[in-house]
């Protein structure tokens, strides 16, 4: 059985940033939705996201499991000049105040379908009234490709599991997208991905 800790801990765990230090494009083009400046940003790994959106004035809170990870992102933050809120938690065990961010963002962040409905859920309870959820995971054509992402099936989403997810959301976007990735050593190349942007009633 994978220690899923243990693993993340040895990737971060060196001073290349393995995704990159620029964001996530689809980030870059979703952010402009946030209606709020409070932020949460879930498995942020070495917080390219997480600084990126503090560096623009975002009161960011960054979630890692890994602690090399969240180490790195203080790191990072402080080069950058900016503050983070940062905690080393699990997220399903992590308290998320209800009615409490004005954003949250998912940038390849993985589980089976059955945790996968858990979280969704409480990120969905923590979310203020208009609050956007902004959402990139690799779909389950990505298991034919070498550019990232899982490689356990069951850990990728198909587009109909999304959707059902969010449709108590207004959903802004919500589709399949065949991208170039160029996101540091471990996402390079062709990548199928899910995007969403989801806005909550």
């Amino acid at each position: 059985m994978v220690n899923w800790q243990t693993k993340w801990n040895e990737r971060y765990d060196t001073d290349e940033f393995v995704y990159g230090m620029e964001p996530n494009q689809f980030l870059v083009e979703a952010e402009p939705t946030f209606m709020g400046k409070k932020i949460l940003c879930v498995a942020d790994g070495e917080g390219r996201n997480g600084v990126w959106l503090a560096k623009k004035g975002y009161d960011v809170t960054s979630i890692d499991y890994a602690q090399s990870g969240i180490d790195k992102i203080s790191s990072f933050a402080e080069t950058q000049g900016v503050s983070i809120n940062l905690y080393c938690a699990d997220l399903f065990e992590h308290k998320m105040s209800k009615d409490y961010y004005d954003g949250i963002v998912i940038i390849y962040s993985h589980f089976d379908e059955k945790d996968s409905t858990i979280l969704f859920e409480k990120y969905k309870k923590s979310l203020r009234p208009s609050g956007v959820i902004i959402f990139e995971c690799f779909s389950k054509n990505q298991i034919e490709n070498k550019s990232g992402g899982p490689k356990n099936i069951d850990l990728l989403y198909n587009l109909d599991f999304i959707k059902s997810s969010f449709s108590d959301m207004e959903i802004i976007q919500c589709k399949e997208n065949v991208i170039v990735l160029e996101e540091g050593p471990l996402h390079q190349g062709k990548a199928d991905v899910i995007r969403l942007i989801a806005k909550k009633r």
